[in-house]
């Protein structure tokens, strides 16, 4: 049986076990180092992401609020409000007669031309300056100010909308009987079809007209008897709407349109009680 002897080990062994040692040691502290280091790179890079979610949603906040002496207002809260197009207080009482013909079809195009260019008629009236109390009242969405007075913004009243739809329609079928190149986009025309089958469909009219060769139809010649004509239907007051609308008139008339340098400002001096506002300024 071989003895055991034993043998002092070398110096250089030692170092060499030492350094190997000492290597490992390093390599595993260096290692953890790293971890701890990704570690709170990970948790600064989180604080800085929520910090920005933080302020993001609070700027964004700010920015969808309308504030006035009357109070604020957010977007989301105006978004649920039902408005019910009753600013003027019209009541349909007003009985009006179905007709075929009117001075807005007359084939006297003069005629035609006057009934479209009266002064009731003319979507300009409907840009009303409205007070910040009276929006508010109306949980009305922001709109752009009234140049002459801070505490009041500008607002277009649904049915000039859709009268000013109607008048460039009726332009554009006007041109091409007349072989003319209408003058108007058709993404316009479009969106002025849409806005008028909108209104059709909001307001529902649940009138019925009778059908057939009765009443003011019984003695027609033409092919298709026209439904309810002569019949009477009741209506809002025009203008009634029209004469409210003046009284909170925007002063405002489309002229120089060709002219990209035309001050804007100058487009609200039209009001139509002859007042100048501007001069208060």
């Amino acid at each position: 049986m071989a003895s055991l002897e034993y043998k002092p080990l070398d110096q250089d062994d030692l170092e060499s076990k030492s350094e190997v040692d000492l290597y490992s040691s390093h390599e595993v502290s260096t290692r953890w180092q790293r971890i701890v280091n990704r570690l709170i790179l990970i948790a600064l890079a989180g604080s800085v992401v929520l910090n920005s979610v933080l302020v993001y949603e609070r700027f964004h906040d700010q920015a969808n609020k309308c504030k006035t002496k009357y109070g604020s207002w957010s977007l989301s809260s105006v978004q649920n409000t039902i408005l019910t197009g009753t600013s003027a207080g019209l009541v349909a009482d007003k009985p009006h007669v179905i007709f075929h013909d009117s001075r807005y079809s007359s084939h006297d195009m003069k005629i035609q031309q006057e009934a479209w260019e009266a002064p009731e008629m003319l979507q300009t009236v409907g840009m009303v300056a409205l007070s910040d109390e009276y929006v508010m009242s109306k949980g009305l969405p922001e709109a752009m100010r009234w140049p002459w007075d801070d505490s009041k913004s500008i607002y277009i009243l649904n049915s000039f909308h859709t009268l000013h739809c109607l008048a460039i329609l009726r332009k554009i079928i006007q041109k091409a009987y007349d072989g003319r190149i209408p003058d108007s986009s058709i993404e316009h025309s479009w969106h002025c079809i849409d806005a008028i089958r909108e209104e059709i469909m909001c307001y529902a009219d649940d009138t019925p007209r009778y059908t057939g060769r009765f009443n003011a139809e019984k003695d027609s010649k033409d092919y298709l008897p026209i439904p309810g004509l002569g019949q009477t239907r009741t209506c809002n007051d025009w203008n009634g709407l029209v004469e409210w609308a003046n009284e909170r008139s925007a002063c405002y008339k489309y002229i120089n349109g060709s002219d990209p340098d035309f001050p804007t400002l100058e487009r609200y001096k039209f009001c139509p009680d002859g007042s100048e506002p501007w001069l208060d300024m």
